[in-house]
């Protein structure tokens, strides 16, 4: 699943033919990495995969999670969502803001360990079968493939435990606003049993409006199929974590509802008053990465803006259940009297 869904950086409009086989593939690909885990958690028997890729969406985990080991010491924070739905926001909110938090800008490091866990454990495991000696006193045969994933994995949380005891910090945070760290949240959820999940979502037209000034030679089609996506596996893939480990946020209430958005954080993320008073504060007071396209309480419906017709329908057919269960009208004759986006 790496060519319609990861078209992001291809600056010519798609065919309609891309359009419709982008909503085959969302589907498609949120299904697929359902069974997956399901498979790797062991909640079912294995299933058919493709081999996995370096880059774009992968569908392929190819390892029992049963046998990864937790870091029940570590207390990190995912802020999660699509890129121009607040996650830098509430990132800087949590770090400079007065959270306390150590986090890089952006991480875009553990979206990489599943697919590579699962070509690591593949290839070992086809290597001793090969090379292996039937009597069994060959190393090789003795040697323990998942205690190779697991120092893999202790690895990848050292890259940011080492970074937050430099920086004098106790917590740290990562931000990947994109799909292929929805995929991972089985993965993490595993090996960071007290983590916690900030899902940050914002209206897909006020999204759109968003990117398309932050990112004009890129496609419309785009940002539809990534807000897309990711929202379809947020809301399959959630279904992992256990109760009180995750919250979802609207971006529009970072700044309008500043105080409320914090006071739900407080007790996920075991805030302090001092913290929650200053995080409230930022984000009341600071609009980082903001392009000043839409006012966050403003109301914006498909009829305001200028897509074409053939875009606008596409736009229906990819958003409209995922903006409906969140609460965002598309169009204006569907709003009641006092609707916002």
């Amino acid at each position: 699943m790496n060519d319609v869904l990861t078209k992001d950086r291809e600056s010519r409009p798609w065919t309609p033919a891309e359009r419709e086989a982008a909503i085959v593939q969302l589907g498609a690909v949120v299904e697929a990495t359902a069974a997956q885990w399901r498979a790797a958690m062991g909640l079912t028997g294995p299933v058919t995969f493709a081999p996995p890729q370096a880059g774009g969406v992968n569908t392929t985990f190819l390892f029992d999670l049963r046998r990864i080991d937790p870091i029940a010491s570590a207390r990190p924070v995912f802020v999660l969502g699509e890129a121009r739905s607040g996650t830098t926001a509430m990132l800087r909110a949590l770090t400079e803001g007065g959270g306390g938090f150590f986090a890089w800008a952006e991480g875009h490091l553990f979206s990489a360990l599943p697919p590579l866990l699962s070509g690591v454990r593949i290839h070992l495991e086809d290597y001793k079968k090969k090379r292996g000696n039937r009597n069994g006193d060959f190393a090789l045969d003795h040697f323990d493939v998942y205690r190779s994933l697991n120092a893999l994995v202790r690895s990848f949380d050292a890259q940011y435990a080492d970074a937050t005891a430099a920086a004098n910090k106790t917590r740290w945070a990562d931000k990947t606003p994109d799909v292929m760290a929805m995929i991972a949240l089985p993965l993490l959820a595993r090996v960071y049993p007290k983590a916690r999940f900030l899902f940050m979502h914002r209206h897909p037209i006020k999204l759109m409006l968003s990117r398309q000034k932050k990112f004009p030679t890129s496609p419309i089609e785009s940002g539809i199929t990534a807000w897309a996506s990711t929202m379809a596996a947020w809301r399959e893939l959630k279904k992992v974590l256990e109760p009180g480990t995750w919250v979802e946020i609207a971006q529009a209430d970072l700044a309008t509802r500043s105080g409320d958005a914090v006071a739900r954080l407080r007790e996920p993320l075991g805030l302090n008053d001092d913290q929650c008073a200053a995080m409230a504060a930022y984000l009341h007071r600071e609009r980082p990465e903001s392009t000043g396209s839409v006012r966050d309480d403003a109301e914006v419906y498909l009829d305001d803006v200028e897509w074409p017709a053939e875009i606008k329908d596409w736009f229906r057919r990819m958003c409209g259940a995922a903006a409906g269960e969140y609460g965002y009208r598309l169009d204006r004759a569907a709003a009641p009297a006092g609707a916002s986006g």
